[in-house]
């Protein structure tokens, strides 16, 4: 684990063949994403109260013995960023762990972690996931009682990996989900370069067009632009080429106010539904099965 490279973020591996299912999970639903001969499945959607066990046994009444790659959102999981201890890789997680208890609220006891870190980064830092681990153990186990295996857990950051690309260049994601932080993203080869969550715009979508006009736009121009720099600083790679808006509605109105202070060109991605596309991101982690290290929990 410890030359983790970014996509290779995993909490759970259990190798099978069946149907396979992407879901998404953040902290008030889940959704599905499937294709059945290479045709879509129409993508189901659970709030989260109904219960693991619910939730599993709907799942396997539509795909008995599936197996599925599971993303994690906004309220389910921690990305911490923290120096690497000086240890030998085998105990490194226990080492993480101690380094992690002052910056979160519950006892690391509690906790179960991953951690990954930047291919381009010349510096000693770790990319540390935290998550519950009473929540993994009661949706895995209620998985396992359905027939159902997981093969994978991932985060939204990593995910993002997974999207195409016309470029071989590195490229700038900013991505936006209701009632959460700005995520953006840097994105090279299909590796994590960089990720931060931008503060100030989690009610991006309740903004008006005068409210973006009038320094919302300048203010996210100058925070992409810091992150651009530090990208630049920290490889040794090409400039970024290419920057990718996942805004909803907000992506066309903030376009060409962004474009009046950067550079590079700018495109606006339209994202129906977010969580969905994640789902499907998250079907698309089977490509990357090969590289997946087992973490017990």
């Amino acid at each position: 684990m410890g030359n983790l490279l970014s996509r290779k973020l995993a909490f759970w591996k259990k190798p099978t063949e069946s149907t396979n299912i992407g879901i998404y999970i953040d902290n008030a639903h889940v959704w599905c994403f499937t294709k059945h001969e290479g045709e879509l499945d129409a993508p189901k959607n659970f709030a989260r109260d109904e219960g693991w066990s619910s939730i599993f046994t709907a799942i396997s009444t539509t795909y008995p013995q599936a197996q599925f790659q599971i993303v994690l959102g906004h309220g389910c999981y921690q990305l911490l960023q923290v120096d690497r201890p000086q240890v030998d890789d085998a105990e490194l997680k226990q080492a993480l762990m101690w380094s992690i208890k002052d910056l979160v609220s519950t006892s690391v006891t509690q906790l179960h972690l991953d951690y990954f870190s930047y291919s381009i980064s010349s510096n000693n830092k770790l990319n540390v996931v935290v998550t519950e681990k009473n929540m993994l153990q009661q949706m895995l186990s209620a998985a396992c009682e359905q027939d159902l295996t997981c093969k994978g857990i991932s985060v939204e950051e990593i995910a993002l990996t997974n999207t195409e690309s016309d470029t071989e260049q590195a490229r700038l994601m900013l991505c936006y989900q209701e009632g959460a932080e700005l995520l953006l993203v840097v994105i090279k080869g299909g590796e994590l370069c960089l990720q931060r969550r931008i503060r100030g715009f989690h009610a991006l979508n309740a903004m008006s067009k005068d409210d973006l006009s009038y320094g919302a736009a300048d203010t996210l121009s100058l925070e992409i632009q810091r992150s651009m720099d530090f990208y630049e600083s920290q490889s040794r790679h090409a400039p970024i080429g290419k920057i990718q808006l996942v805004l909803g509605a907000r992506g066309d109105d903030l376009k060409p106010l962004l474009a009046q202070n950067l550079q590079q060109p700018i495109e606006s991605l339209h994202i129906e539904n977010y969580s969905l596309w994640l789902a499907e991101l998250a079907l698309k982690e089977f490509c990357q099965a090969e590289d997946t290290e087992k973490v017990d929990l």
